[in-house]
């Protein structure tokens, strides 16, 4: 970490430490404890995460299938899944755990020969009820507050963030290629800094960004398709702005790619060399 200089020396101030948070997503009716324990039971003491939430999960997500045993494509929800709600619990009263909300059900429908993820499918309307109800569902069932939106498939649209904003949400997300917010002056600004920025760095913008009535913030992705130099490299300079950090995992992931557990424990411990700050996610998009 930088350490300030003293005054008179003519140099600017050192940047403020960089927040550095894991966001695990599909965390559902399908999630056994033993998953979630297995990779983070040595880490909760050291570093909280994030978990986005499904309320009422399908139990198939376009590739993935989160059971062995034929489930057919009948939705669960949460608290049918009692140990795991029971866990859930224990780890958000030792501050070990955050929940954030991971759409309704996660439901994938194809059209037009794609796979396209539920806040790109479905209406306005039912996304507007479905979200502010499953914010609900969630704080009643674990008892906690949900501040933050996870979009399924990392993909939202105009209709999508009209829910999010009803529902009193941020987004872990960032704006997309084309137009996909609602008109507005601020929307102009943030897409206007988004892409100065990329321009200056190849590097999606950093910071949260204000659009409309909610905060998003970008996420990294940590999977098995990973380019694991880039993305140490980009948590450098992340640190070096003063910049969060979101690092975006799935659980199962780390099931199928046992190499995944390396590159976390290693880039942990890179991000507390540089001075980063343990922290949720709510806290990344609502820094100042």
């Amino acid at each position: 970490m930088t350490v300030p200089l003293p005054s008179g020396t003519g140099h600017a101030p050192a940047r403020p430490p960089s927040r550095f948070a894991i966001r695990d997503d599909d965390t559902c009716y399908f999630t056994r404890p033993a998953q979630l324990e297995s990779l983070y039971g040595a880490l909760w003491e050291r570093h909280p995460v994030s978990l986005s939430v499904i309320p009422f999960a399908t139990p198939v997500h376009r590739w993935h299938r989160f059971t062995d045993v034929d489930a057919g494509t009948q939705c669960h929800w949460l608290h049918e899944n009692g140990e795991l709600v029971d866990y859930l619990r224990t780890r958000i009263a030792a501050g070990h755990v955050e929940v954030m909300l991971h759409g309704f059900s996660h439901e994938f429908k194809q059209y037009r020969g794609a796979s396209v993820p539920e806040c790109m499918w479905k209406p306005r309307a039912r996304l507007t009820s479905e979200l502010q109800r499953g914010k609900a569902y969630l704080e009643q069932t674990l008892g906690c507050a949900v501040k933050v939106f996870v979009p399924p498939g990392n993909a939202i649209g105009a209709a999508g963030i009209h829910a999010v904003e009803e529902a009193g949400l941020h987004l872990s997300g960032l704006l997309g290629y084309r137009r996909d917010r609602p008109a507005s002056a601020s929307y102009a600004r943030a897409f206007a800094r988004r892409w100065a920025f990329w321009l200056r760095s190849h590097r999606p913008y950093p910071f949260p960004l204000q659009v409309g009535r909610h905060r998003e913030l970008v996420a990294y992705a940590l999977t098995p398709r990973t380019d694991v130099a880039r993305f140490r490299r980009t948590l450098d300079d992340c640190a070096a702005q003063g910049a969060p950090f979101v690092l975006g995992t799935h659980y199962w992931e780390f099931e199928r790619a046992p190499e995944m557990r390396d590159v976390l424990g290693q880039t942990l411990d890179q991000a507390m060399a540089a001075g980063c700050l343990p922290a949720f996610v709510s806290e990344c998009v609502l820094a100042v």
